[in-house]
């Protein structure tokens, strides 16, 4: 996941590059230049804020006063997952994207617990930061298993929720991930090159394009986190807190959006919501994997607006 999961939405930047020898020469630059083309095209900005001593870049965009919708990421991802998504929506609605601590560019201290229950006091402590009233609420594998746990401990706080291929749920049908954690292996932690690109195509149905040169230094720093990010796992796990047996007591409305075709997490979870949950819209993309906003950012985009404007 990380910048990789972006990429395909700055190929313009990249293709310019490209005839300039640019991503052959300089794979980190070629990739900045496209992350910055793509923030300026959904009209999103790169912010940050300190809260108990770690530093939180966030994307923010639209009006101030417009209805919040906060966006939360997923595991080995950062901020810039939600940038394509959020273009359509920044033109009604004040979007915040923030880099969950540990991830992205908010490097914390190794000895700080990442444990969800941590991390939901650690948004809350951001949101207050910055000062947001209540807000919308989406979030994609760990951060959907992060929004859940955020509404059960902040409730007034949340307007309403939008799980994307979350965590914290039971699946009926193992997924392929469950399957292979079973047997000691986890696809989501590049350690070698070649994992990383095996790690692309598992949480992608339809693949992105990333220039070769990219592609390496994306892998590059993919292994290089894979310490940090077995820390992060470990401490999910270490401390978990059982959203299904919970998510009864969530108020605030629900959109649950899956990908039929996800390996991580198998969309039979889905079936599983909707029994706990029976006011719960459920809507499955048909032929999409695990991050629909970044496979399927356009029309995510639009299942999302048609429930904000009846929440």
């Amino acid at each position: 996941m990380k910048k990789a999961l972006i990429v395909s939405g700055g190929l313009f930047a990249l293709v310019l590059l490209v005839g300039f020898g640019g991503p052959a020469l300089f794979p980190g630059a070629a990739l900045s230049v496209a992350v910055r083309v793509e923030r300026g095209l959904s009209h999103v900005e790169r912010k940050q804020v300190s809260i108990q001593g770690l530093t939180m870049p966030y994307l923010e965009g639209g009006p101030k006063n417009g209805p919040v919708l906060l966006l939360l990421h997923g595991f080995a991802a950062d901020k810039d997952n939600w940038t394509r998504f959020a273009r359509s929506l920044t033109g009604e609605y004040r979007v915040i994207a923030p880099d969950l601590p540990g991830f992205g560019e908010s490097v914390a201290s190794s000895t700080i617990s990442f444990d969800i229950a941590s991390q939901a006091d650690r948004l809350s402590l951001f949101t207050e930061a910055i000062g947001l009233p209540a807000q919308h609420v989406a979030g994609n594998s760990m951060g959907g298993y992060l929004a859940g746990v955020y509404a059960l401990r902040y409730p007034k706080r949340v307007k309403s929720l939008i799980f994307f291929d979350n965590a914290g749920i039971k699946s009926p049908h193992p997924s392929e991930l469950a399957q292979r954690l079973a047997r000691g292996e986890n696809p989501l932690i590049a350690r070698t090159p070649e994992e990383f690109d095996q790690l692309i195509a598992f949480v992608f149905v339809e693949t992105p394009f990333i220039p070769p040169p990219v592609r390496s230094y994306l892998a590059a720093r993919a292994v290089k986190d894979r310490e940090r990010l077995d820390k992060i796992w470990k401490d999910v796990f270490a401390a978990p807190v059982s959203l299904e047996e919970r998510l009864a007591e969530i108020t605030a409305p629900v959109l649950v959006i899956w990908g039929d075709q996800d390996r991580v997490l198998d969309v039979s979870s889905t079936e599983v919501m909707k029994q706990i949950l029976p006011g719960a819209e459920i809507v499955v993309l048909k032929g999409c994997g695990h991050i629909p906003m970044v496979e399927r950012p356009e029309e995510s985009a639009r299942v999302v607006r048609g429930f904000l404007e009846k929440h």
